[in-house]
C-alpha cells in the first residue's frame, strides 16, 4: 500500500504554552502527573513524511568515539553519520545531530542506554538534541541557519531527555525573538528549525527535565510506540511557539511532573490566556500578541486518549472555547488499565472534518487522497490513511 496525506493544512497537535514576546501563538500545556497516566496520545493529524535521504554509515573509529566514555573536554559528540549500536552498548556522552551535516542520518540503538551521571557536568543537558546549525552571512554578516531533516531515531533507552530545536533552544533566544516583532516570522521559525524526525520505539525516563521539547518552529515530529516515564519539573511534553504538524501516536506516558499532585489537567488548551506577568513586554507592535495576549489554540487534534481512572472532562479542558477553538477533540475514554488497540484517523480536509476507526473506508474524493489515489478508496490502518494495493 501507498501512504496519502489528505491533510495539507497547517494545524499543529498540542501546541506549548510557551509565548514568544510579540507574536501570538496557539499555545497548550501538557501536564502529567504521577497521579494519572495517559496511556496512549493517539490524536491524529498526518504522518511525517520521512524521506530516505543519504547518510553514510558511522565508522568503527568514530563508533568508538560514541561509545568512550563522557570525560572533562569530552562530554558530547557531533553525530553526522548513520549510527547503529548493540543492545549491551552504554553511551555516556551528549549525541549532537547538528545540521546539514545530520540530514539522513539514523540511529538505532537496538535497546542499547544513552544516559549521563550527575558527576558529569552536562548532567542536566539533552541526551540527545537535534539543532540548526547557526553561521553568518559571507556578505552581509546577518546570523543564518542550516535546518537539519529526516531524522530517524529509533530503539533507545534514553535516561534524560531529547531537544529539538532551531533559531533557540526556547522562546527567549534574542534571534528569535528579534524576528518575532518582524512580518514572516512563522514561516522564518519554521524555515529555519529541524523538520522531519521520526522518534519510535524509545523509552525515555526523565530526571526532571522534560523528556522531549520540541523548540520553537520544529516541524513534522513524530513519536510513536515510545514510553516517558521517570520526572520532570515541568511537562513530559512541550511544543513551543510556532512547531506545527507534530504527530504524538501510540505512546505511553506516565511521568511525574511538579510535584504530581494538583487540579491541572493532562492536556489543557489555553491554559495561560495573557495572564502573565510578561505580557506588556511587547507592547507597540501593530501584530500577534502586542495586539492580544490571548493564546488562540486553535486547530489541534486531542482523540483516542486513555486516562487513568479519572474523569476525561476533569484532565481535558479547553479554557475560554470561545477564543480557543476550533479544536477536535472526542474518543477519549477513562479506564482501569491500558487497552491495546490500533489508532483511528482523523481527517481534516476543506470541506469537513472527520474520525475514521482503524479498518474503517472512505472515498478518495475532492481534496482527500484524489492526486494520489484517483477514485480509489481509502483505508484508515493503524493511523495512517493508505491507498489500496494497485
Amino acid at each position: 500500500m501507498s501512504r496519502v496525506h489528505p491533510l495539507q493544512n497547517k494545524h499543529r497537535l498540542l501546541p506549548s504554552p510557551r509565548k514568544t514576546a510579540g507574536h501570538a501563538q496557539a499555545r497548550v500545556a501538557i501536564w502529567y502527573p504521577s497521579a494519572f497516566i495517559v496511556t496512549a496520545i493517539s490524536a491524529l493529524i498526518f504522518s511525517p513524511g520521512i524521506s530516505a535521504a543519504a547518510s553514510t554509515r558511522c565508522s568503527p573509529l568514530k563508533i568508538k568515539e560514541i561509545l568512550s566514555p563522557a570525560r572533562t573536554g569530552a562530554w558530547q559528540v557531533a553525530v553526522d553519520c548513520s549510527l547503529e549500536l548493540k543492545r549491551e552498548d552504554v553511551v555516556t556522552k551528549r549525541l549532537v545531530l547538528q545540521g546539514s551535516a545530520a540530514t539522513g542520518v539514523k540511529i538505532d540503538c537496538n535497546g542499547a542506554t544513552i544516559k549521563s551521571g550527575p558527576d558529569n557536568p552536562a548532567f542536566r543537558r539533552p541526551r540527545i538534541e537535534i539543532q540548526s546549525r547557526k553561521f553568518r552571512d559571507s556578505a552581509t554578516g546577518a546570523p543564518r541557519w542550516d535546518a537539519p531533516h529526516d531524522i530517524t531515531v529509533q530503539g533507545c533507552n534514553i535516561k534524560g531527555s531529547i531537544h529539538i530545536w532551531g533559531m533557540s533552544p526556547n522562546g527567549e533566544g534574542p534571534e528569535l525573538r528579534e524576528s518575532s516583532r518582524l512580518p514572516g516570522h512563522s514561516v522564518r521559525a519554521r524555515k529555519n528549525a529541524p523538520r522531519d524526525i521520526l522518534l519510535d520505539r524509545l523509552t525515555i525516563t526523565g530526571t526532571q527535565s522534560t523528556p522531549l521539547y520540541i523548540g520553537p518552529g520544529v516541524t513534522r515530529v513524530r513519536l510513536s510506540n515510545s514510553e516517558l516515564k521517570g520526572r520532570s519539573g515541568s511537562v513530559a511534553i512541550y511544543l513551543d511557539a510556532e512547531s506545527a504538524d507534530n504527530t504524538i501516536i501510540r505512546n505511553s506516558i506516565h511521568t511525574a511532573t511538579g510535584n504530581g499532585r494538583g487540579p491541572n489537567p493532562a492536556i489543557f488548551l489555553g491554559s495561560r490566556d495573557g495572564r502573565r506577568k510578561y505580557c506588556n513586554a511587547d507592547r507597540g507592535y501593530p501584530m500577534g500578541s502586542s495586539e492580544s495576549d490571548l493564546d488562540y489554540a486553535t486547530h489541534n487534534v486531542v482523540m483516542q486518549n486513555q486516562i487513568f481512572k479519572r474523569k476525561v472532562e476533569k484532565l481535558i479542558r479547553t479554557q475560554h472555547a470561545a477564543v480557543n477553538g476550533p479544536n477536535y477533540i472526542g474518543k477519549n475514554e477513562t479506564v482501569e488499565s491500558a487497552v491495546e488497540r490500533k489508532a483511528g484517523c482523523f481527517v481534516s480536509a476543506k470541506a469537513e472534518k472527520f474520525f475514521v476507526r482503524h479498518g474503517e473506508t472512505i472515498a478518495a474524493k475532492g481534496d482527500i487522497g484524489r492526486t494520489s489515489c484517483g477514485s480509489a478508496i481509502l483505508r484508515c490502518l493503524d493511523g495512517e490513511l493508505l491507498c489500496p494495493v494497485k
